[in-house]
């Protein structure tokens, strides 16, 4: 079987197939939320895009749902707009309260789907070490991941988002950091199931590191 990866920064219809049926479409969402308690001063803080941010999330009702750069204050108020839903994921710095640190949780519609396993890793040459940062980043930035079932098939499928090193002088901590994430999906995904995975990539297609992901079967 080949492992179909869904790369996306906007949102998608993803179907998944199984034993030649199709099953029902997944909604699947990235969003960059701009972490809350910036953009105050410039009249862009939580508490002026949280209203229509929160309506679109309501009437969109993805399946799944990728934040980047979310902090607990907006993680709190996702999770309680978006009824019967679950979150997984830690902040940068392997926190469960960071109003003042971001984090890239990954939402999912427990009618839909159910969660079987996750974790959080990090850009570094200790991935599992929270807050830890290498490779020339000026800061931690990590990635969530998911092992979920489709409820109505009992399909299985790896989700995986995350929030890339911005900057031109980050290139190689971009690739670097796409290069482990290829690596996590592997690890995570010995059965080769169907793979989603979304983000910020803070990165445009001319850069290099882009072929790790046309290196895997699509």
């Amino acid at each position: 079987m080949l492992k179909r990866i869904i790369i996306g920064v906007c949102t998608l219809l993803l179907t998944l197939s199984a034993a030649g049926q199709q099953t029902p479409d997944l909604r699947v969402m990235s969003f960059n939320i701009e972490r809350g308690d910036l953009g105050v001063k410039k009249n862009r803080g939580w508490e002026r895009r949280k209203d229509a941010c929160l309506k679109m999330l309501q009437t969109r009702k993805p399946t799944l749902l990728g934040l980047q750069e979310c902090n607990s204050t907006q993680r709190d108020d996702v999770k309680a707009c978006l009824e019967g839903y679950g979150h997984i994921g830690l902040s940068v710095d392997g926190d469960s309260l960071f109003h003042k640190v971001s984090s890239n949780p990954i939402y999912f519609d427990k009618a839909a789907v159910s969660l079987k396993d996750w974790g959080t890793f990090w850009f570094a040459d200790d991935p599992d070490s929270p807050g830890m940062f290498t490779w020339t980043a000026k800061k931690p930035r990590n990635a969530t991941w998911g092992r979920f079932v489709h409820n109505r098939t009992g399909r299985e499928f790896l989700y995986v988002n995350m929030h890339l090193q911005n900057g031109a002088d980050a290139v190689l901590n971009r690739a670097l950091s796409l290069r482990l994430v290829m690596q996590k999906i592997s690890q995570f995904n010995p059965a080769d199931d169907p793979v989603i995975f979304t983000g910020d990539l803070n990165s445009n297609a001319i850069e290099g590191y882009i072929v790790f992901l046309f290196a895997i079967k699509l």
